[in-house]
């Protein structure tokens, strides 16, 4: 007679004790759709913290750059010149009619004729000169050091209180980016734009300079402030309407304001980044208006 033998109790949940492939594939489907949401998460996280940086970035360099451009032109200067009148009423003196009509005509040519802000960096003009791309300021800014660090009298930097100051596009089309050949930076950019720029230097100095033909020298107070900028734009208020370029030999006074603004180039990420965004529009452009409080105040405004 064959006996049947039974199955041990343990042999039968040595047995049970794997998974089937319907618990199998039900745990890996849960763990995708786990991963998934967490990778949507982090996304949205990053997406919204880099979102909230730009704007950040963009407030913060705008604030500084508009801060010191306005800090330029509330220190500009201006003085009258007088020079041109008492030369013009000694030789109607001396010579009479005749000479008096060809010293008023030459006055009022040279009174018409604009001064570019290039060249009026190197110039023994005060006041404000600029266009609608470029702005250069007299200011009056009093140094802390007179002497060289290593107290050397004979070399000695005597900077005095007046400095000439400029702002333009490096890379742009205005003169005085044209008239600085030598690249300011390695930047490279698609518009050939480098950023914003900023040229200063003492009045002595950068006339010295200019009188013994050395534009490296002037060149060298060459600065490049920001690299996200891609668009300037000035404008001058003379009391009755905004203007696109001012000239106070050609006005013999300041502007009574004047508007700065300045544009954001697109953020630059990683090709086929999931962090590449457009920033918000709010940030592409900032615009300030700078009150001259030397400005002569307003004279025969009719309402």
């Amino acid at each position: 007679m064959i006996r049947l033998s039974r199955p041990s109790r343990s042999d039968h949940e040595t047995r049970r004790g794997g998974f089937t492939l319907l618990e199998l594939t039900l745990a890996l489907g849960l763990t995708i759709v786990l991963l998934t949401a967490v990778y949507r998460a982090m996304e949205i996280h990053w997406q919204f913290s880099v979102a909230g940086q730009i704007e950040v970035e963009r407030s913060q360099i705008a604030r500084a750059l508009l801060s010191q451009i306005a800090a330029d032109i509330r220190s500009t200067v201006y003085r009258v010149e007088e020079a041109s009148s008492s030369t013009s009423t000694t030789d109607t003196s001396a010579s009479g009619t005749s000479d008096d009509t060809t010293d008023t005509s030459v006055a009022d040519t040279t009174l018409t004729e604009f001064t570019d802000p290039a060249a009026a960096f190197s110039t023994n003009a005060t006041g404000v000169f600029g266009d609608n791309q470029s702005l250069t300021l007299h200011i009056s800014r009093p140094t802390s050091s007179r002497e060289s660090p290593t107290g050397d009298l004979s070399s000695s930097l005597m900077q005095g209180d007046l400095k000439s100051v400029s702002y333009f596009l490096a890379g742009g089309e205005s003169g005085l980016a044209s008239s600085l050949s030598s690249p300011l930076s390695e930047v490279q950019t698609d518009d050939g734009i480098e950023g914003l720029a900023r040229m200063s230097g003492d009045r002595f100095a950068v006339i010295q300079a200019a009188d013994a033909g050395e534009p490296a020298d002037v060149a060298s107070q060459v600065r490049l402030l920001a690299p996200e900028i891609n668009f300037l734009s000035f404008d001058y208020h003379d009391g009755y309407e905004w203007l696109t370029e001012w000239d106070s030999s050609m006005e013999q006074r300041l502007p009574h304001a004047i508007g700065v603004t300045i544009g954001f180039r697109d953020p630059d990420f990683p090709e086929n980044s999931f962090l590449r965004r457009t920033a918000s529009e709010s940030t592409e452009t900032f615009r300030i208006v700078v009150p001259l409080s030397a400005a002569n105040p307003f004279e025969g405004v009719a309402y």
